[in-house]
């Protein structure tokens, strides 16, 4: 009946390719299908699911809870075809083909650098990973609470790089959409409240850009205790006396060229300064170890450091040692 498709995005549901829910009906079966199905292919040990989701119990208990868990699971999949899950004596796994997971394609997406691929991605993610999903063991908390951040670090980077490219290319309203989004991932990321100040000056909105960074300077005072960057100070200054808005500034491009006589148009002074205290501090390191002001120090000889013992027993007497007050 065509692959299962799993959302894991702002809570858990799974469905057949028709639309039609797939009912499984205990919570720590639908955490080892989310599991399974975040590692499509993936062989994972029994052991390793048993210690994952019931830490709190013996090995054979665990083992128990696990078989009970993986029956529910595969009745409530029998109509699948191919079989989602792939289950011998030692293993299980999620066959790749039969499923289709939002946070798997969100993964491979992300990783794109076109607007299409980062613009697919962010439509996916629809909340945190298995939102109010409630499992309780702290070995599955904890791996829980790694993976959201992992995949909420990801949309925040997808949303950032959407953000500047809709920005450069002038599509100004949805550039605001994505930097107030972007704020809703981390509220606290100076560059988004920089770009929808410079968005809402370019529109006119200039009450909106300064609000905006008022939002700016107060979350980061109560949040951080901290002062805006001077880039964010300068650009509410440009604001606030109505001149015309820069853009993002792009470095220039250095050229090298072979002829060091002469004098290139442009040229920052400060590498000749570099390049001069490389050379003193180098100059420094040799006169250091070759120490051409020590003296000359004659080799040690065996025969001047014989001293003549006496014949008879010698008393050394030496200067006590004050041990108290």
């Amino acid at each position: 009946m065509g692959v299962m498709h799993l959302t894991l995005f702002g809570g858990f549901a799974a469905r057949l390719e028709s639309g039609a829910q797939i009912d499984i009906p205990t919570r720590k079966a639908q955490a080892v299908l989310a599991y399974l199905a975040l590692q499509p292919g993936k062989a994972l040990s029994r052991d390793k699911l048993a210690s994952l989701l019931w830490s709190d119990r013996g090995d054979k208990q665990a083992h128990g809870s696990l078989r009970q868990a993986l029956t529910v699971l595969r009745k409530a999949l029998d109509p699948i075809e191919p079989p989602p899950l792939v289950i011998d004596r030692g293993s299980v796994a999620i066959e790749p083909a039969a499923v289709e997971v939002d946070a798997v394609a969100f993964d491979r997406l992300v990783a794109g650098s076109t607007s299409g691929d980062l613009e697919a991605a962010t439509a996916l993610y629809q909340g945190d990973l298995l939102d109010g999903f409630v499992v309780r063991d702290p070995v599955f908390e904890e791996w829980l609470d790694c993976e959201r951040a992992r995949l909420h670090e990801l949309m925040t980077r997808a949303l950032t790089k959407l953000l500047d490219q809709k920005a450069a290319n002038g599509t100004s309203d949805e550039a605001i959409t994505l930097g107030q989004r972007l704020l809703t991932f981390d509220r606290l990321h100076e560059p988004a409240h920089r770009t929808l100040m410079r968005l809402y000056a370019a529109q006119g909105q200039r009450d909106a850009a300064l609000q905006q960074y008022e939002k700016c300077r107060e979350l980061l005072d109560r949040e951080l205790g901290v002062e805006p960057e001077a880039e964010t100070e300068a650009l509410h200054q440009v604001i606030c006396e109505e001149q015309p808005v820069p853009g993002p500034t792009v470095a220039p491009i250095e050229v090298s060229t072979p002829d060091i006589g002469v004098a290139i148009p442009g040229r920052d002074w400060r590498w000749v300064v570099v390049a001069l205290a490389v050379v003193l501090v180098a100059g420094a390191g040799m006169l250091a170890w070759l120490k051409p002001w020590a003296p000359r120090v004659e080799p040690a000889v065996e025969a001047n450091m014989a001293f003549p013992l006496p014949d008879k027993p010698s008393i050394a007497v030496l200067p006590f040692t004050n041990m108290s007050d």
